[in-house]
């Protein structure tokens, strides 16, 4: 059961890394701290899958279980300074400072880190057994050593952490949703620093012989998972907050494309020339409309293409368009009982298609009195595209 919820865990935890990931591919992004937090991400990962039950036995056996001890502590140590410097890359504009501070932290990483390897090699299995098997820090001293620099670390870590994220929080020019997501990451700093205080007041008491009779280990666990989902959450809101609304609108914008497509495809062949070309200069012409189906490249840019494209078609086809024609289907589709939006839409598919066919067979334009006024009374792309795909969607149903 246990590895089952660290296992939902993690996976919070990969869509943070993906969410960054993703982060770091945006314009205007402050690479550093992006980068920063996605490794805090996927160390934080790999942390918690050595902490796996099914995982951890084995890499004792593997190691013996001081590396081993040391090895997870180094990750999570690693982990502390990677999220540290992530928020000190935020709140630290570019400069000597920043990079002086980072300096600093990265000296202190590689000292505590040093010392904590020379403590696991000070120390011996049984030593490190008698701390994770029993917490019999009393028999563990080396062990008990390590913990208190460990604790001492991420404690340390954990304020400046806090102390980091009240300082973006409270920026005035800080955006809701990222704000919303450094209260999470607070959250999650929070209960890792109770995990921390439970640590070191359980490591204190079991020294005096007076250790509680729970499960050290379980309660940490709990809070440990607990900052990893909180951290998690929050490292992924402000990207995830202003994704879902980008990817709803890629949809609508790649649907509303799609369904333009038929309509399009039949305009443009009697003047190929209107279209804009969006396609890499790579891509074998042969294969444009592969790629034109595929790649969602530039869809806003596309998609008015495609809109001003047919405008510029029915400016063209112009001397045929015949307003009789028009007045005619739009009384004939009110009396088959559509209401007048459609009935607009398939009247002005039948005057459409008839001024193409009327254009391809030649045809002599119609008097100047019968034409059609302009049909551009649309004032916003949104509109437009609206209009369009209405006459699109009786395209290949009704005949001129």
């Amino acid at each position: 059961m246990r590895d089952l919820v660290q296992l939902a865990v993690i996976a919070v935890v990969l869509i943070a890394v993906t969410a960054k990931a993703l982060h770091l591919g945006r314009p205007g992004t402050n690479k550093p701290a992006a980068t920063f937090m996605l490794a805090c991400a996927a160390v934080l990962a790999f942390g918690l899958v050595l902490e796996l039950q099914a995982v951890t036995p084995h890499l004792d056996a593997a190691l013996g279980d001081r590396w081993s001890y040391a090895l997870r502590h180094t990750v999570a140590i690693s982990c502390a300074f990677l999220l540290r410097s992530a928020f000190l890359c935020w709140v630290w504009e570019p400069g000597p400072a920043r990079d002086r501070r980072l300096r600093i932290h990265t000296a202190i990483l590689a000292g505590v880190l040093t010392l904590r390897w020379v403590l696991a090699g000070l120390g011996t299995d049984a030593d490190a057994a008698a701390a994770l098997q029993d917490s019999a820090w009393t028999a563990a001293p080396y062990s008990a050593a390590a913990v208190l620099l460990y604790v001492a670390y991420m404690l340390y870590s954990a304020v400046s952490v806090t102390i980091l994220v009240g300082i973006w929080a409270r920026d005035p020019a800080t955006r809701p949703w990222t704000r919303r997501g450094l209260r999470l990451v607070g959250v999650g700093v929070a209960s890792i620093g109770l995990y921390l205080l439970h640590r070191l007041t359980y490591l204190a008491l079991a020294l005096f012989d007076a250790a509680p009779a729970y499960d050290q280990y379980l309660i940490e666990w709990a809070l440990i998972a607990l900052g990893a989902v909180f951290t998690s959450l929050g490292l992924a809101t402000p990207l995830v907050a202003t994704t879902v609304p980008t990817a709803i609108r890629l949809l609508r914008d790649r649907s509303a494309y799609g369904r333009l497509a038929p309509l399009w495809a039949a305009l443009v062949t009697v003047r190929p020339d209107v279209i804009m070309n969006l396609r890499p200069r790579w891509w074998p012409p042969q294969l444009h409309q592969i790629w034109d189906r595929l790649s969602l490249a530039g869809l806003d840019q596309r998609l008015h293409h495609r809109v001003i494209e047919c405008w510029d078609i029915i400016v063209f086809l112009h001397p045929h368009l015949d307003a009789r024609i028009r007045t005619h289907a739009y009384h004939q589709a009110l009396t088959d009982g559509h209401d007048h939006d459609t009935a607009d839409a398939l009247a002005h598919t039948v005057m459409i298609r008839t001024a193409l066919e009327h254009y391809r067979t030649n045809t002599a334009p119609i008097p100047v009195e019968h034409r059609a006024r302009t049909l551009d009374t649309q004032t916003t792309l949104a509109a437009n595209v609206t209009w369009w795909t209405r006459i699109s969607r009786h395209w290949t149903t009704v005949r001129a």
